[in-house]
């Protein structure tokens, strides 16, 4: 994860997924001769005092695919 001063860590962790979401775009793939685009989606959630990992974990799940779906409708 990368920090950036003066950013609230919610904010770094989107921007860090942006990025990295981006450069995963920008990498087309050869397969076969055929050039592929691959897509990713990220969910960042903060983990809370008294939760278990499996629930930061869902969260982050959950955050991941409202990205994904927010991408499909082109937003």
């Amino acid at each position: 994860v990368g920090a950036n001063p003066g950013q609230p860590e919610p904010e770094r962790a989107r921007s860090k997924g942006r990025g990295l979401a981006q450069a995963i775009k920008a990498t087309a793939v050869d397969l076969g001769g055929a050039q592929l685009v691959i897509s990713a989606s990220y969910g960042i959630t903060t983990f809370k005092g008294g939760e278990s990992a499996q629930d930061a974990i869902n969260a982050a799940d959950r955050a991941m695919y409202v990205h994904k779906n927010a991408l499909k409708a082109g937003n």
